[in-house]
């Protein structure tokens, strides 16, 4: 009986150590198969790292402004007649953008005129007295004082009247109000129609060329911001370039920080009022080890790797990677120019069922 078993045991034993292997021959050729799977199709592409330069950047939102507006406001008090500029249009200087008129204005005027016409009849009665005191004082019938005063009178009456004319012309400028400067007639603040008090801001116009760009970002606490040179994009697509002129010392109320970039490309193709993005320069790594993208994988843990090519095999690597650029990594660690790393291919190896060592095929 024992005898028996001990066969038994024996004949489990020998066939167990034949699947065994049996199994690794099958599982090793199946491995190479799939390698082989890999190479045929091209997949599996190997080269040397590569020295790049890359730019270390902070992005930004803003909006393109006038560094000059000049505010149009109501030099007296009245009704809006008419609003005569278009919103968003280019006006020049002395152009007529608003009318004024209503009771309170049209009373004023008639007072001034009044007044006017009242002083030009005494201004005329006292030329006349002027001229007969002439008269008398020639034939000694008045004394020179007499003249002296008739002349006195008559130079007050033309002196007020002529005040009372240039009451009347600054009524007249008050009532057709006229753009102060060339530039976008904007910000419109009242319509026909609407009761204003003196001193009313009714509109704005921006000085056109005179533009800078306003911008929000988030850089790092010891970055230096002044005199950077910045890259623009526009809505329109657009490429721009420009300077960082001044840092504003308050921050918003998420804690960016707000500069005001200048420069010859936002004068001549910006619009106040226009949103844009864009990166300002910090810094520049220069020619810092670099791979392309496609040769970094990563695990669920977010760790980067690269395949290495030895002379049978490729090995999983972990490397430190930094800053991206046009399809490019910065390699920070873990790897040398001399290594050739998977830069097509990687992650196809990554997924293969290879345990630690991934064959080189024959």
């Amino acid at each position: 009986m024992k005898r028996h078993f001990a066969i038994t045991f024996i004949i489990v034993l020998i066939t167990a150590v034949v699947f065994t292997a049996w199994y690794s021959k099958s599982r090793s050729s199946r491995q190479q198969q799939n390698y082989a799977a890999v190479s045929e199709t091209n997949l599996i592409k190997t080269s040397l790292p590569q020295h790049k330069d890359f730019n270390v950047n902070a992005h930004f939102i803003g909006r393109a402004e006038s560094k000059n507006t000049v505010a149009i406001t109501a030099l007296e008090a009245g009704t809006i007649s008419s609003v005569d500029a278009a919103d968003e249009t280019v006006v020049k200087k002395g152009t007529l953008v608003f009318t004024l008129g209503g009771a309170r204005v049209n009373t004023s005027l008639a007072t001034i005129n009044r007044k006017i016409e009242s002083l030009k009849q005494q201004v005329a009665i006292a030329k006349t007295a002027v001229s007969r005191k002439q008269q008398a004082v020639e034939q000694k019938i008045a004394s020179q004082d007499e003249l002296d005063k008739a002349k006195s009178d008559l130079t007050q009456l033309e002196t007020r009247q002529e005040e009372a004319i240039q009451q009347l012309q600054l009524l007249d400028d008050a009532v057709h109000i006229q753009a102060h400067a060339t530039g976008i007639f904007t910000r419109r603040r009242v319509s026909a129609g609407q009761e204003v008090e003196r001193g009313t801001v009714l509109a704005e116009i921006i000085v056109p060329m005179d533009i800078r760009v306003a911008a929000t970002l988030f850089p790092p606490e010891d970055a230096q911001l002044q005199g950077q040179t910045v890259t623009i994009y526009s809505a329109k697509g657009q490429v721009l370039s420009g300077i960082v002129t001044s840092i504003l010392p308050q921050r918003t109320s998420t804690g960016g920080t707000v500069v005001w970039i200048e420069g010859d490309d936002i004068n001549r193709k910006l619009k106040p009022g226009e949103v844009v993005s864009g990166d300002v320069l910090l810094d520049t790594h220069k020619r810092i080890l670099a791979l392309p993208e496609k040769a970094i994988v990563r695990d669920e843990h977010e760790k980067t790797y690269v395949f290495v090519k030895q002379a049978e095999s490729y090995t999983k690597q972990q490397v430190q990677t930094g800053l991206s650029l046009d399809g490019w990594v910065e390699i920070l660690s873990g790897l040398t120019e001399a290594d050739e790393v998977v830069t097509e291919g990687a992650y196809e190896l990554f997924y293969q069922d290879f345990n630690k060592v991934y064959k080189v095929a024959d």
